[in-house]
């Protein structure tokens, strides 16, 4: 019994000197790389976010239900401008989170994609749209130089700082805006910032995070993913490697641990969306999400 109640005291107090050490590092990093930031809470009623998934094609492709889209503000995300949806649902908000979106060393395929992306949305947009960025991207100007010829296009910035420990000082900071819990996926993002904007109901589409079902390791020990987006006729195994350059090999512990961080994150985000009274539902079938209540889209869109 004494050795059970000293493995009890030991955990709590081990948790308690994690939280504390997460929340000195959140504190110091808040002070050296936070910015003041300009998103303003004006907003309220429906919002939806816009994701890349392939499941989110059946609910574009419903004529009524694409209808009901195009009549409640939405996000959008990465690169889901290559469909032609884009410019029929005008969305309200777009977001980027990576930073080969605009570092400068980067492999050509990011390039690529990027520039393409910034000059389609500096051409195309001709309804207000707000373009968020985290504030780190301000260092580079190429991309900045692209979508301020388009008037249409305001670009907002937004802390992306990780910050975790103690509930209440995380739920502290994330109020102020000075950063975000630690999360490895845009779509956590997105939910903090619409949040933030004053929303009261925000809806998931093409949200299914069912990674773990398409992830495979080759006999050379190389980790690969399959990750199929709605506005794609053919699916790629992309192999999952690290930093802008593409260049370092992924292990598998390394992968499945950005997994963990994403869904955990989306429990802190659950609890800081009912603190300021906002309801998040998952409108994607079969999505793996588990910390938003699930709800078919038509009863949120309707």
């Amino acid at each position: 019994m004494k050795h059970k109640t000293k493995v009890i005291v030991s955990k709590k107090a081990s948790n308690f000197l994690n939280k504390l050490l997460q929340s000195s590092i959140s504190l110091m990093n808040v002070t050296l790389n936070s910015k003041s930031s300009s998103i303003t809470s004006d907003k309220s009623g429906k919002v939806l976010i816009l994701a890349n998934g392939p499941s989110i094609n059946t609910s574009l492709q419903n004529p009524e239900t694409l209808n009901a889209i195009m009549k409640t503000d939405s996000l959008c995300v990465n690169y889901f401008y290559k469909s032609d949806y884009f410019i029929k649902i005008k969305p309200s908000y777009y977001i980027i989170a990576a930073p080969e979106m605009w570092e400068i060393n980067v492999g050509d395929d990011y390039k690529k994609n990027r520039d393409d992306m910034f000059a389609s949305l500096s051409k195309n947009v001709d309804w207000e749209m707000t373009f968020f960025v985290p504030f780190e991207a301000k260092k580079t100007l190429f991309w900045q130089n692209i979508l301020s010829k388009n008037p249409n296009i305001k670009i907002e910035f937004y802390n992306i700082v990780a910050i975790e420990g103690f509930i209440k000082m995380s739920q502290r900071l994330f109020r102020r805006k000075k950063g975000m819990p630690r999360s490895h996926n845009i779509v956590g993002y997105a939910l903090m910032i619409l949040i933030w904007k004053g929303y009261k109901e925000i809806g998931l589409l093409g949200v299914e995070h069912s990674w773990t079902k398409s992830l495979m390791v080759t006999d050379d020990n190389e980790t690969f993913l399959t990750q199929p987006h709605f506005y794609s006729k053919s699916v790629k195994h992309i192999k999952m490697n690290k930093g802008v350059s593409g260049q370092d090999k992924r292990k598998l512990h390394e992968i499945l641990n950005k997994f963990y961080l994403t869904f955990k994150a989306y429990h802190v985000i659950n609890d800081f969306a009912i603190k300021n009274g906002v309801s998040v539902y998952t409108l994607t079938k079969d999505s793996f999400i588990d910390a938003y209540e699930k709800k078919d889209e038509n009863e949120f869109l309707f």
